[in-house]
């Protein structure tokens, strides 16, 4: 077994903060018992979610669903920064709205910032080389007409992605 999981459902489990399984080990009493409450705390049916955020009002909001779903479902989160021309907020802006969004509702989710030229093509890599189940992003604007409008990020991510995308608007 492997334990390079989190150990937020041990710690939500036992009522206590452990900072790794030693530590959690010395608590319960043995490693047989950090087994087995990792088997009970991490069922198989959690999912590694990658949620892109690029500072649109869209964006936000599926940050805020995402969070509603991973703290129900105990999925683990990692939230990936990108810059979006069609927005005009700055990464340093939107990490720190990141930041106080989940202290608000206190998660723990780690928090990465993509650099380069082509975030469609940076959050699929991003998701295919670590193994997320899925990417999440917000979009989807209706037009006057009711067809469903896309960026191009959300449109590149929607039309390349291997992983499963689950569009959020």
């Amino acid at each position: 077994m492997h334990y390079n999981m989190p150990l937020r459902r041990c710690k939500h489990a036992l009522g206590v903060a452990v900072d790794g399984v030693e530590q959690l080990r010395d608590t319960v009493g043995s490693f047989v018992a950090v087994r087995w409450l990792f088997e009970r705390w991490w069922p198989c049916d959690c999912m590694d979610i990658l949620l892109g955020v690029g500072g649109s009002e869209l964006s936000y909001q599926a940050l805020e669903e995402t969070l509603d779903r991973v703290q129900a479902t105990g999925d683990d989160l990692t939230v990936a920064i990108f810059d979006n021309e069609e927005v005009s907020e700055e990464t340093d802006t939107v990490r720190q709205r990141v930041e106080a969004t989940l202290q608000e509702v206190d998660f723990e989710a780690s928090i990465r910032t993509l650099d380069g030229d082509a975030p469609g093509s940076e959050l699929i890599s991003l998701a295919e080389n670590e193994g997320f189940d899925r990417i999440v992003l917000g979009g989807g604007e209706r037009s006057t007409l009711g067809k469903i409008q896309l960026g191009s990020i959300v449109e590149f991510v929607l039309l390349n992605a291997q992983t499963p995308v689950t569009l959020i608007r």
